[in-house]
């Protein structure tokens, strides 16, 4: 199936109303999708030159997908100084009855993301550019995480809090007792802190973020899982994609800064210490099998058809045994 083929939105529709409630709607002649993942979905208002991003129109994986709060959020990083980089925002509607659902307006930038497969131009670069990319990466993580908590207009979520969460999407009737049992133990024996809670990003993978094939870091996305908190969850859920055999996505790529040397960046330009990484980035991993189980418990419970949650069924033993194979060495 394509990507479009999990938005189901009259785009015509969507067009014509959104031409007639934006000041400058008379510029806009089409929307094009850009991305219709497991979460939000995101369209080039051509003739306008910027973003229309709203909820899943099919449910999405981890509701509720929240568009003040998103919009909420990016114009909070947007006026750190020296943060991560961010598109602007706009407009921001809450009313269903404009759209069919709340959504916003954003800035379109030029470039690139890319999650399980690196791109030809990863591939081509230089040591030297896969040092800088990898040092931007860390360096924009890491911009959030010298800063107060309240510069993150969002709750606070503990360590105790986090693992919780996971746990939750587990707790359903396919999911793995082994796994259950682990994130029990996280719960009853929450992870050590780093210092005082900061502005947390959630999800900072590498997917997530954009880029121009000469290596310039265009921006950070998908903000919805951010809040305050404990910032080695973000650096837990980036380095443990590392050193696994699904999709390296060029993290194993000659001159790639690996997982010591990005902890080293991140505690230099945090001051904060990295003890007990590990055990962060087995929770980060844990958090992906359960996101997992989550999705395939969707689909065999008949709450979606979508044939991409069937397939994370085939690879979930794997899944797993890289976690254990993980958590057997914290």
């Amino acid at each position: 199936m394509s990507k479009n083929g999990h938005i189901k939105r009259d785009l015509g529709h969507v067009t014509a109303r959104l031409k007639a409630w934006l000041p400058d709607g008379d510029k806009v002649t089409g929307l094009r999708v850009l991305s219709a993942g497991h979460s939000n979905e995101t369209f080039y208002i051509e003739g306008l030159n910027r973003v229309l991003r709203m909820p899943p129109s099919t449910g999405g994986l981890l509701p509720p997908y929240d568009m003040p709060k998103q919009h909420r959020i990016l114009a909070a990083v947007g006026a750190m100084q020296d943060g991560p980089p961010v598109p602007a925002v706009f407009e921001v509607c809450e009313d269903p009855a404009v759209l069919g659902d709340p959504f916003f307006i954003m800035e379109a930038l030029v470039g690139e993301e890319y999650e399980y497969a690196p791109p030809q131009w990863l591939l081509d670069a230089s040591e030297a550019q896969r040092t800088a990319m990898s040092t931007r990466w860390v360096d924009a993580i890491a911009s959030l995480h010298d800063r107060p908590a309240e510069e993150m207009p969002e709750r606070q979520v503990s360590t105790r809090d986090y693992a919780e969460n996971c746990l939750r999407m587990t707790q359903v009737p396919n999911g793995d007792p082994q796994l259950i049992r682990l994130l029990e133990d996280f719960v009853a024996n929450p992870l050590a802190t780093s210092g005082a809670p900061t502005p947390v990003h959630g999800d900072p993978k590498i997917g997530n973020m954009m880029w121009r094939p000469d290596g310039t870091l265009v921006a950070m996305l998908d903000w919805e899982m951010a809040h305050q908190g404990e910032p080695l969850h973000d650096l837990g859920w980036a380095l443990c994609l590392y050193n696994q055999p699904l999709a390296s996505a060029g993290l194993d790529l000659p001159g790639w800064l690996q997982p010591e040397q990005m902890a080293e960046r991140w505690e230099a330009r945090t001051g904060r210490s990295s003890e007990g990484l590990d055990k962060y980035m087995v929770l980060a991993f844990a958090k992906i099998c359960a996101i997992n189980t989550w999705g395939i418990h969707l689909y065999e419970s008949g709450q979606t058809k979508d044939e991409r949650y069937a397939a994370w069924g085939r690879g979930m033993s794997q899944l797993l045994e890289i976690l254990f194979r993980r958590a057997d060495r914290m």
